[in-house]
Order: C-alpha cells, then structure tokens, then sequence
C-alpha cells in the first residue's frame, strides 16, 4: 500500500480523545498492523495478527477496544437499557440469595 492510500488514524472514525492521545504520544501515522488491524477489530470482526517486537501491535489490540469502552459508556450516560449498575453489590445480593445453604 502507498503512503498516498494510508489510512491515518483520523480517518479511522476513532473518539475524538483517542485521536487526542495518539497526538500525545506522538504518533503521526499507524504502523502498518495498525492501519490493518484497527478497522478490522472496529468492525468487530475476529483478529489474529503476527508482527515483530515494537511494531504497534499493543496498541492495534487496545485502540479498538478503547473505542468500544468509549462507545460503551457514552451510550450508558445516554440512558441505554443495556447498561449493568455501577453497584456490584446489587448483582452480587440476587445470586448469593440463591445459592443453597451449605453446613
């Protein structure tokens, strides 16, 4: 692929505070595993992926799955009937409740 037909990490359809903290870390463009794997993993799609030491792949995995985090609490503070209670206690009492008495 020619650097004319890269796709950057602007134009991965990221949160606009990944793309902020890529900025911060420096990186102007993804390496090639990024460039292939991010939009893959965006689309939800199944990855397994070899590269050498060094070569983005930490970041190929943890970018999307930031943007699903993202996406994720975004659609909770929304108001989605999806999203689980920040409580773990009261998904914890219900099944503690039904588990038989042991002695």
């Amino acid at each position: 692929m020619e650097d004319s037909e890269a796709l950057g990490f602007e134009h991965m359809g990221l949160d606009p505070r990944l793309l902020q903290a890529v900025t911060d870390l420096g990186w102007s463009r993804p390496t090639l595993i990024q460039e292939k794997a991010i939009p893959l993993a965006l689309e939800g799609k199944d990855l397994l992926a070899r590269a050498r030491t060094g070569s983005g792949k930490t970041a190929a995995y943890a970018i999307p799955m930031l943007q699903l985090l993202l996406h994720r609490k975004a659609s909770c503070a929304d108001g989605e009937a999806r999203c689980g209670s920040r409580d773990p206690i009261s998904h914890i009492k219900p099944l503690a409740a039904r588990q038989p008495e042991t002695s």
